[in-house]
């Protein structure tokens, strides 16, 4: 009897190791299911998230063109708004200079100084005084004379 009680205590504890071990296992599996399930769900999260971030960045990359569409259509109307200034201003120097080259009586100097004046670019005042150097001019000078 001591041999049987023996092997039944032998075989009780290896089957009591070996339900135990099954249980572990169970909870490992479980544990390892749930992990992988929120793994899956966070990679779908991610994939998710990543496409949207996608989309944002075609909608952002779509309005930085237009923004820069419309800067270079500033940019290019402040140069032409610039350059017209500056020739306008070029013009109204002109006009000065050749008037002092009038009163000094170098009708020449002012004629060749008023040649460089686009007058259809002038406004009304400085057109006005304009005409009155060219008339000052056309009064004693004609380019014929040289």
């Amino acid at each position: 009897m001591n041999k049987k009680s023996k092997s039944f205590w032998m075989y009780t504890i290896i089957l009591f190791t070996v339900a135990l071990v099954l249980v572990l296992l169970s909870f490992a599996a479980t544990d390892y299911k749930k992990a992988n399930e929120n793994y899956e769900s966070r990679v779908q999260s991610l994939q998710n998230e990543n496409l949207e971030l996608k989309e944002l960045k075609a909608q952002n990359d779509t309005t930085i063109a237009g923004l820069n569409t419309k800067v270079e259509s500033l940019t290019a109307e402040r140069d032409k708004y610039k350059n017209a200034e500056e020739a306008y201003a070029n013009a109204v120097e002109s006009i000065y200079i050749a008037d002092g080259y009038c009163e000094y009586g170098e009708y020449k100097k002012a004629y060749e100084e008023l040649e460089k004046v686009d007058s259809t670019i002038l406004k009304e005042k400085i057109l006005g005084r304009y005409k009155s150097v060219k008339a000052k001019i056309d009064a004693r000078y004609t380019p014929e004379e040289e």
